[in-house]
């Protein structure tokens, strides 16, 4: 008997067999698996990330439906009303040929309704209606006359034409004018958008450029390109599929979008026998390939990622030019994008400021509006995809007669407040945070420095490096005394003494962002994981920085757990270690202040501490005699139940005197039980008694714990 091995392990059989309630069971016997239960369950729970995760599994079923209710997904979708949801399903129909469109929106439920009957924007429906080649009833719709007939006319045809005459609601909602999704890799092979050739792609310059030199030019001087994929990456929406769909537009040349791994086997044959006979290699593109690629680990069926890492390796010897986009690069296996399968790794930046006003400029040809309120325009959508921007020129062209720079801005401004989009001032360099999310500052957080009471030295000392480091004036001084921005600050001393307050009011006052990096969040389980996203979480930073000039504040809480010596069994600790000594070097200079903040500075690694990475060093100390007074005296502050009691300077000055030994949290926490207290028994107020004996008891166990050698523990 011959054992098959695993460059032999077909596909085709493997999808053959899926997991339905964790019991393999053969496709023959049931028509629907766990991604539709999932489906599903999540529908009914409005859990929409779980129904999303479902919907991007390429081995969903969307002819499966709900037994109760004989609802098919497109059911669900349309009666959820959820953009991303109708994003996800607009995609997969996509997918489908035509009869199978026709199917699955026209199914009926057990009530009797069809799919399409749910859809609750008249636009969506005539989406759906041009899907399946149906025309919409004109007196169904709620179109202007003039539309109608415009609308009719499109129906006609299988998909809405993308031209810029043509209106589609869906360009809003999708991440860019995707092309559709082949199903077979001969009969299906299809050329880019014939609106679009590389020059129209705004910005991006750094990509077209390498796009042109690697790409473009050795096509078509017939040369044969040795270069083993090109990985393109970047955020949601930021223009990947649009410049890959521009880039073959350039080339002139037909090329073939995977769908599946089964379809990818197939290309790879065709594209291998017609190098062989004319030595022309085929462009191939696979979109959102995090979802082909997912990390290899001992929870989940590995076969699809390493099969799909067989096929890719040394494509262009294998006759095919390999491109490839994501936006989620750190969910991809890592040996799947290593040299010999992606040599080329492509970064989309975010559109700038000027790209966003070109780009206004280029869909807004024909209509008169000056710099400034193209310039505002450009502002009001720094979080906006260039996407969404071209798909709001459109839907404003469509339902404004008389277009222009006041009904733009109403529109732009109606569709970030839909989004819940901030496009405040504050708001402008958000869409560089791709990885590491900033920190929004409470209305309880302190607004500057000045509310802290004590820590002098600290206070002075983060002055001088967060605050007055990045002023133009202080910049030009620095640089004429050749002097460098300091790298980081290191924050040690007792628990609960203020080591996050002050870094939350030298954020405040600097007008900084602050990002936090958390164990809890970063640590992982695969190995290079944690430095991979460390990586990423200082490459975004000194992106923005080179961008917009704007600093960043990185903050490590608790840094004992990155920082401290790794024991004998954590050797992969060491990596980790190496990759912040790395990314730490020079970080001042890239816009990125590093501070930590740690209750065990003996525990860190000497290497990381140094003086060149942390330039500063500052002990926090149980707070001294002002700071308690201060302390005790803005608790007292605002309070209906301790409103009798801030006034007494000599009962503060006793219990300033009472709490010497006390941290600044534990203060904080005894004054707020005490007014608790006083809430939940319907006390008047707080009696200075009371809150003195709190004290007293609070110190006694204190002083014990610290008595019997558990402080540290604690």
């Amino acid at each position: 008997m011959r054992i098959t091995g695993i460059n032999e392990f077909s596909i085709a059989n493997y999808n053959n067999y899926f997991y339905i309630n964790n019991d393999k069971r053969h496709s023959k016997i049931t028509f629907r698996g766990q991604l539709e239960n999932d489906f599903f369950e999540a529908s009914r729970n409005n859990d929409t990330k779980k129904q999303l995760k479902a919907l991007s599994s390429l081995d969903f079923d969307v002819n499966a439906t709900e037994t109760n209710t004989g609802n098919n997904f497109l059911h669900v979708v349309l009666m959820n009303d959820n953009q991303m949801l109708i994003k996800k399903a607009i995609n997969l129909l996509l997918n489908k040929k035509k009869d199978e469109r026709i199917k699955i929106i026209t199914a009926k439920n057990n009530d009797g309704n069809e799919a399409v009957d749910y859809a609750r924007d008249e636009l969506i429906k005539q989406k759906l209606y041009n899907l399946c080649g149906r025309q919409l009833p004109v007196e169904d719709t709620t179109v202007e006359p003039a539309a109608s007939d415009k609308l009719n006319e499109l129906s006609e045809a299988e998909e809405i034409p993308k031209t810029e005459d043509t209106f589609s609601f869906f360009d809003e909602i999708e991440e860019t004018n995707a092309p559709d999704r082949i199903n077979s890799p001969v009969s299906n092979a299809k050329t880019g958008n014939t609106n679009h050739v590389l020059d129209d792609v705004i910005g991006l310059d750094s990509a077209k450029e390498k796009l042109n030199t690697l790409i473009i030019q050795p096509y078509k001087n017939k040369e044969f390109i040795p270069i083993n994929g090109f990985l393109i990456y970047g955020s949601s929406g930021s223009g990947k599929t649009f410049l890959v769909e521009s880039l073959f537009k350039a080339m002139n040349e037909e090329y073939r979008q995977v769908s599946s791994i089964a379809d990818f086997e197939k290309i790879l044959e065709t594209a291998k026998e017609n190098f062989l006979k004319n030595g022309k290699q085929t462009p191939v593109f696979i979109d959102n390939i995090d979802t082909f690629l997912p990390k290899i680990d001992n929870y989940r069926d590995n076969t699809k990622t390493t099969r799909l890492m067989q096929l890719i390796e040394n494509s262009s010897q294998k006759g095919i030019i390999l491109l490839a986009a994501t936006d989620k690069m750190f969910s991809i296996e890592p040996g799947a994008i290593s040299p010999n399968r992606f040599d080329e790794h492509i970064e989309v930046l975010p559109l700038t400021l000027q790209d966003r006003a070109n780009l206004i400029k280029l869909h807004t040809k024909n209509i008169e509006m000056s710099d400034e309120e193209i310039t505002d325009l450009a502002t009001i959508s720094c979080q906006f995809s260039p996407a969404a921007i071209a798909s709001i020129i459109k839907k404003a062209k469509f339902l404004h007669k008389d277009l222009g720079y006041d009904s733009l801005k109403n529109e732009m401004t109606k569709y970030a407040a839909d989004r819940k989009i901030d496009i405040s001032e504050k708001s402008k360099t958000i869409i560089y945070d791709t990885f590491l999310k900033r920190e929004v500052l409470k209305d309880y957080d302190p607004k500057s420095l000045d509310e802290v009471k004590g820590m002098e030295i600290a206070k002075r000392t983060l002055y001088n490096t967060v605050v007055a480091s990045f002023d133009p004036q202080k910049q030009k001084e620095y640089k004429e005394n050749r002097i460098n921005i300091p790298n980081g600050i290191l924050l040690y001393g007792p628990p609960g003494c203020g080591k996050t307050y002050i870094v939350k009011a030298v954020t405040a006052q600097a007008g900084l962002p602050l990002y936090q990096i958390k164990m809890s969040e970063f640590g992982s389980k695969y190995i290079n994981e944690t430095s991979n996203r460390l990586k990423q979480a200082f490459d975004q930073l000194r992106t923005k920085f080179k961008n917009t000039n704007e600093a960043s504040i990185l903050f490590f809480d608790e840094c004992d757990s990155f920082f401290r010596n790794p024991k004998d069994n954590e050797s992969y600790k060491t990596d980790d270690l190496n990759t912040l000594k790395e990314e730490m070097n020079n970080a001042g200079r890239d816009g990125i202040i590093i501070i930590a903040a740690t209750n065990e500075i003996q525990d860190l690694n000497d290497a990381i501490v140094r003086d060149g990475r942390f330039d500063d060093k500052i002990f926090i100390d149980l707070p001294d005699t002002e700071a308690r007074f201060g302390l005790i005296e803005s608790s007292l502050e605002n309070r209906v139940k301790t409103k009798n009691l801030l006034n007494d300077i000599e009962f503060i000055k006793q219990l300033t005197e009472l709490t010497d030994g006390l941290s600044s949290a534990t203060i904080t926490s005894v004054i707020n039980k005490a007014v608790k207290k006083a809430v939940d028994y319907n006390i008047d107020a707080v009696s200075a008694e009371d809150l003195k004996n709190a004290f007293i008891a609070k110190k006694e166990e204190t002083m014990d714990i610290i008595n019997k050698g558990e402080y540290r523990k604690q």
